[in-house]
């Protein structure tokens, strides 16, 4: 995968070379190496590393890399989130890479939803006989409530309220543009093992090769974090222009972000890189 190293092993050097290969795109040097491990070495507290991580992002190195980066015809020209919840838009805004509003920018959802919305063509998700008002400020779905358990699927902005429905068509009408009829979309699902299922990659994989020829898939699963600190990518799964990757973060995946700043510098190298 370019740009991002699998991480199996644990420690101060692991996580030193996870930010080389997120930030820089590069192996580390030997003294690099060694320098800044001896940094994280004996220390529990992770705002050191995500000092770290500020100072490589900001590193002459990395600003190169980025204009060079931006001389170059990109690979996508847009990035769209497909869920599971607000963090996978969140992370796009913060990555600067955020043009417009879709559909699953801030609602809640999972694989299964995603997968049934892309096979109708939102035929379902627009039909306002399936909404149900929650204390007049939410919404429930009651085809998705039932179908895959998801009771809160319109929960910031309900298709109840005055334009709440005009904005998801909208959405809806800007996803199909840009997606099925647009060039170089990068559609990007960020959630929990569970949300984001691996399982259901191959399915939409195949539904967008025959919808959208021109889009790409990024499927990022998320584990929890363990006790021992391993952080890192790897791979699940990879078809064409598609890929699914298991992340294991440092934090637990909260409702827009992870509370600790190297996993969100992790997850904004990432999309940077898919670019």
């Amino acid at each position: 995968m370019d740009g991002i190293q699998v991480i199996q092993q644990t420690g101060a050097e692991r996580l030193v070379e996870a930010l080389y290969y997120g930030i820089l795109g590069r192996a580390p040097d030997a003294a690099g190496l060694a320098v800044n491990t001896k940094i994280l070495e004996g220390s529990v507290d992770f705002s050191l590393a995500a000092d770290m991580a500020i100072n490589f992002l900001h590193s002459d190195e990395a600003q190169q890399k980025r204009a060079l980066a931006g001389c170059r015809e990109p690979t996508h020209v847009r990035v769209l989130s497909l869920g599971t919840h607000c963090a996978a838009a969140w992370a796009i805004k913060s990555a600067e890479l955020k043009q417009a509003s879709y559909p699953f920018d801030w609602i809640f959802s999972s694989a299964d939803i995603v997968l049934h919305c892309l096979q109708d063509d939102f035929e379902t998700f627009l039909d306002a006989a399936h909404y149900a008002d929650i204390d007049g400020q939410a919404c429930s779905h009651r085809f998705y409530m039932e179908a895959y358990g998801e009771h809160r699927l319109f929960n910031h902005r309900s298709p109840l309220v005055e334009g709440g429905y005009d904005y998801y068509r909208r959405g809806v009408a800007r996803f199909r543009q840009d997606v099925y009829g647009g060039t170089g979309s990068l559609l990007f699902m960020l959630g929990s093992i569970d949300k984001a299922a691996p399982s259901r990659f191959e399915a939409l994989a195949d539904l967008l090769d025959q919808r959208a020829p021109h889009a790409s898939l990024l499927m990022v699963s998320v584990l929890p974090p363990d006790e021992i600190g391993r952080i890192g990518f790897s791979d699940l799964a990879g078809r064409g222009r598609h890929k699914s990757l298991l992340y294991r973060p440092n934090s637990t995946l909260g409702p827009l972000e992870f509370p600790r700043p190297i996993d969100n510098l992790m997850i904004r190298a990432l999309l940077q890189s898919e670019i």
